[in-house]
């Protein structure tokens, strides 16, 4: 059952008399702006495949002829080495079992394939790597590192172009707390409160503990105090007294006190995100995650205010419960203090809760979270990395819904838990991992190709410290450097500056929508045309991943966000000088690309190659004879 007061009723549900959002397309999505949603309603509901999804296989063909596409236009600038097919690490029946490696095919003259954990313990991670024939190294020679948090921005430019890592520079704009509520908030700003309303009212202590201070005496309420930087539930507390606030970084948000409840209890949602780039989006939502419950029934009475175990829905907190209860069956995904998504959408399906709806709303809450942080993001990981394509990130948001199906953000966390202790909990997580891994691509690299990255690398850092020493000496000149320099205003200070700046968005660019106009292939530099390319392979590795953006309805929903960071195309076609998330909504659902004979005889002109392509051709012709 689902206890509590009635559906649409409570201070912080969403009431139909609210005011206008400032765009149309910036309405409450619809239920179907998304094809499929997280959970599996029926056994015969396969998931990922999507089998049947006229849209998706259209999009699909659609792909693979572009990727040819593009290939014609790279030539042997495209190397494309096969990629592991992973599979789901089986359960340990003991901690102390290793697992059984699986013998993988590897090609000719490739290494073994390796890993790297740092500063991470994640069980289900390292027998994924294990069952899938890697071997584990504490060297440099990897084909795909797991890293716990706190990765300096030095190391980033160590990382070779075939190599991967679960990381992008500067996602802490993402998972701090108080970050995080600096870009919504200013998103809010710019956009209307009410399309970015999914935050709870909140303060950053201590810059604005005296409006915090004037709004608790005036308003009074529950309110939520939560360290700027931690996680597991650590040091989070319902306020009862202004002379609790501590003295560090932390936020205090008001406290969602009308949550959904089943079976009187508390629960949160943790959804796994997966983004593969920020520059242009691309972003996923995992078909399984967790329903986490509180072990005691929800009540805000005084005496119950301080009792974790009724307000907190942090496994970490509730498994020492004396009634707490470990899921033990995989058949039995609804039983116990943690759920399986699907469970819950059977449970909210049987009450008459309409959990599409509610999901589609969480889907919505996440992409706009992720447009939030994203020229932040995209100007860090420019700045830090040599290679595009390098970074991954599987994200863990904790969502709270609320009696009128209203999802609250909690938080984002950076590096979500790769422990299992249970049957469920290695299911979902195994599975995860291995679909991430097949749909980022992880490849098996030859002796060749690690060669010729490493002296690619050498020559970019070498680069790179020319252009610090310029400078560093007040020169502006970049002449012949071959390499593009973060936009003014970049990183996460040029980010927040923006995203609060009055009037940034006043006006709306005019122009036809990237998805009319087509991309001139031509004209994009190989960096680009790389890009594109591995965005493109994306779309037949989804598997068990949806794809929350860039789709067809989703570029459109959220072209006021888009449309206001960057111009929309102005001509009839699209080249170099287009960003890049229009270059990729034009190559996925716009007209076919195009080439033009006159770019294509620019190019063959003397001097007209760019040095990053006069230098592929150089390591091409000497790679032979230096191995």
């Amino acid at each position: 059952r689902v206890a509590g007061r009635p559906l649409g009723t409570g201070r912080h549900a969403s009431h139909p008399e609210a005011a206008p959002l400032r765009s149309n397309s910036m309405h409450p999505p619809r239920s179907d702006i998304w094809r499929h949603v997280p959970g599996y309603d029926t056994e015969s509901d396969s998931g990922g495949s999507q089998d049947g999804d006229g849209e998706e296989n259209e999009l699909t063909d659609s792909a693979k002829q572009r990727f040819q596409d593009i290939l014609a236009v790279l030539g042997d600038r495209w190397v494309d080495p096969p990629q592991v097919k992973f599979v789901p690490a089986q359960i340990r029946q003991s901690k102390g079992e290793r697992p059984d490696p699986r013998r993988v095919e590897r090609p000719r003259n490739t290494p073994d394939p390796t890993f790297r954990m740092e500063r991470m313990l994640a069980p289900v991670v390292h027998d994924t790597f294990l069952c899938n024939g890697f071997n584990e190294t504490h060297g440099s020679d990897w084909c795909i590192q797991w890293s716990g948090p706190g990765m300096r921005d030095s190391a980033w430019s160590d990382i070779h172009e075939y190599q991967r890592v679960n990381h992008f520079p500067g996602s802490t704009e993402l998972t701090r707390k108080d970050s995080m509520y600096i870009h919504l908030n200013g998103m809010a700003k710019h956009f209307g409160r009410e399309c970015f309303d999914f935050l709870p009212e909140t303060y950053v202590l201590p810059d604005q503990l005296q409006a915090f201070m004037e709004e608790y005496e005036r308003e009074g309420g529950l309110w939520i105090v939560k360290p700027a930087n931690s996680a597991c539930g650590r040091g989070i507390f319902i306020l009862r007294s202004i002379h609790e606030l501590p003295h560090g970084a932390s936020v205090v948000s008001r406290y969602v006190d009308n949550p959904l409840l089943i079976q009187g209890l508390k629960f949160d949602l943790r959804v796994y995100v997966l983004v593969t780039q920020y520059d242009p989006l691309r972003a996923y939502i995992y078909r399984e995650g967790l329903a986490r419950f509180a072990s005691k029934a929800y009540s805000t009475e005084e005496g119950h205010l301080q009792d974790a175990y009724r307000h907190l829905t942090n496994y970490s907190i509730n498994k020492s419960a004396p009634n707490f209860m470990e899921n033990q069956e995989l058949n039995a995904d609804h039983l116990g203090h943690k759920w399986s998504l699907s469970a819950l959408n059977r449970h909210l399906r049987c009450v008459g809760v309409d959990h599409r709806t509610m999901w589609s709303r969480i889907m919505d809450l996440i992409v706009k979270t992720l447009l939030a942080v994203e020229p932040s993001i995209s100007s860090h990981t420019r700045r830090v990395t040599m290679h595009q394509g390098i970074c991954f990130e599987i994200y863990g948001f904790d969502v709270l819904v609320d009696e009128a199906l209203k999802p609250w953000i909690l938080e984002v966390n950076l590096s979500p838990s790769m422990q299992a202790d249970s049957p469920l909990d290695w299911q979902v997580k195994s599975s995860l991992l291995s679909d991430a891994f097949n749909l980022i691509g992880v490849c098996h690299a030859d002796f060749r190709m690690i060669s010729a990255s490493r002296l690619r690398g050498q020559i970019a850092q070498m680069r790179a410290s020319h252009r610090a020493l310029l400078k560093e000496r007040g020169s502006n000149s970049m002449t012949g450097l071959g390499a593009m320099s973060p936009k003014r205003g970049g990183g996460a200070e040029g980010a927040k500056r923006s995203a609060t700046k009055k009037g940034s968005i006043a006006a709306v660019p005019s122009g036809p929508s990237p998805m009319e106009v087509p991309v001139v292939l031509d004209t994009l530099s190989e960096t680009q045309l790389k890009l594109l390319a591995r965005s493109l392979q994306e779309v037949h590795r989804c598997e068990n991943f949806i794809r929350l953006y860039p789709t067809r309805a989703t570029v459109e929903r959220y072209r006021p966000i888009t449309d206001a960071r960057a111009c929309r195309p102005r001509t009839s076609l699209m080249g170099s000088a287009a960003p890049a998330n229009q270059l990729l909504a034009s190559l996925l659902f716009g007209p076919p690309p195009r080439r033009t004979s006159s770019s294509v005889a620019q190019q063959m002109q003397p001097g007209a190659q760019s040095s990053s392509s006069a230098l592929a051709s150089s390591l091409r012709r000497g790679f032979k004879e230096s191995l």
